[in-house]
């Protein structure tokens, strides 16, 4: 797990691959300008949504950057699509159920 506290920004990415097709999951920049990354996304069920994601892991060949939109420059510059992130807490794996179904991304 991360620590909230240390988190300097939190996004949602989408991953559009040519053998596996989209994968999402969420990135965490910390203040000491690493960055972590975890997959997953959400499902729903009779009417209901919950948000399931992968433990946290460190981003391998990141060059450290501690402003955001720097950071965010970098990522989108290795083609993942950037967006709000979902509603699952930073030190957290799960959130929900929800009633409905999740909103579409609104990109950044």
């Amino acid at each position: 797990m991360i620590d909230p506290s240390d988190v300097l920004a939190h996004w949602g990415w989408v991953y559009d691959t040519d053998d596996r097709g989209p994968m999402s999951g969420e990135f965490a920049l910390q203040t000491d300008g690493s960055l972590f990354i975890r997959s997953g996304g959400s499902s729903s069920h009779r009417g209901e949504t919950t948000w399931r994601f992968s433990d946290w892991t460190p981003l391998r060949a990141w060059e450290p950057v501690t402003d955001a939109d720097a950071a965010m420059a970098a990522i989108k510059e290795r083609y993942y699509s950037l967006a709000a992130p979902g509603p699952v807490p930073v030190d957290a794996t799960e959130a929900g159920p929800f009633p409905g179904h999740p909103e579409r991304a609104r990109y950044l």
